[in-house]
């Protein structure tokens, strides 16, 4: 062999040595609502809850109040 081919294949890795398929995961139990088979970011009682207390809030964020006190003194000499 040549320097040339041990260079090409040096990052190489065989197909016997891959794992095939992938780490199965445990859905879980949802945190707000109990059920199982999904999480709470997932939950469609979560959002709609959410949804509604957003509605009702009211955001300040992106809202600046300037107030200026503009007053002008007469003095008669």
């Amino acid at each position: 062999m040549s320097k040339k081919n041990n260079k090409k294949n040096k990052g190489v890795v065989s197909k016997a040595n891959k794992p095939n398929g992938g780490i199965k995961k445990d859905k879980g139990t949802c945190h707000y609502c109990g059920s199982e088979g999904y999480l709470r970011r997932n939950c469609k009682e979560y959002f709609v809850t959410m949804k509604a207390k957003k509605l009702n809030e009211t955001s300040t964020s992106g809202l600046f109040i300037i107030e200026n006190y503009l007053t002008t003194l007469h003095y008669s000499s």
